[in-house]
């Protein structure tokens, strides 16, 4: 367009794309910048009180625009700079979406045992609200539980033995960043033991 946009302001709202894309408009005078609202939408159905307590991410943050509809929203807000945008978005889709294909395969074991995952929803449910708690009010390391914090190379075997090649993968790295997360409330002994148990290969070449 033959237009001069001096004076106006354009953004995008996506977590992945960076204020690059607008890149055109702000050869033509205009002021660019990107709005992320940290949060899913899996409908149109909003939570009010919970759109009061987002965190909005930003690239361009400091120019009058943005900080006028802050000022006028009042929600959290947080600047990231552009060759940062995709190591932003990459944690909030572990955060978000990873965890629900984690939650997911464990849902699909229990429906190995003829558990329906409708069934599961709700047998889970208090332990996944818990361990979601725990994690928010005493961070990561505080809020682990379970037989890798306690250093139980006994109970990750048995796990290892019903998995199959896929769901081994998947158990023995994630089992690897937990057991980071344990070191120092085991014995080196204990993390060792575990840590040369998640590498090996097992008798059934399963990795």
């Amino acid at each position: 367009l033959n237009e001069d946009f001096t004076g106006r302001a354009f953004a995008h709202t996506s977590g992945s794309n960076s204020v690059s894309q607008l890149s055109p408009l702000l050869e033509k005078g205009a002021t660019i910048f990107t709005f992320h609202p940290l949060q899913s939408f899996s409908s149109t159905e909003t939570d009010m009180e919970m759109m009061k307590k987002m965190h909005v991410f930003i690239e361009n943050g400091e120019n009058f625009f943005v900080q006028e509809i802050l000022s006028k929203i009042g929600n959290p807000s947080h600047n990231i700079s552009t060759e940062d945008k995709s190591k932003y978005h990459c944690a909030a889709s572990i955060i978000s979406n990873l965890s629900t294909g984690l939650i997911d395969f464990g849902f699909e074991l229990m429906e190995d045992l003829g558990v329906s995952r409708e069934d599961s929803r709700e047998a889970f449910r208090a332990l996944i609200e818990g361990t979601n708690n725990n994690i928010l009010r005493h961070g990561t390391k505080d809020a682990l539980t379970g037989p890798i914090s306690r250093g139980d190379f006994t109970t990750v075997q048995k796990h290892l033995d019903i998995l199959d090649k896929e769901q081994s993968a998947l158990y023995r790295l994630l089992a690897m960043r937990t057991l980071r997360l344990a070191e120092g409330k085991i014995t080196p002994n204990q993390y060792k033991k575990i840590a040369e148990q998640l590498r090996k290969d097992d008798i059934n070449g399963k990795i």
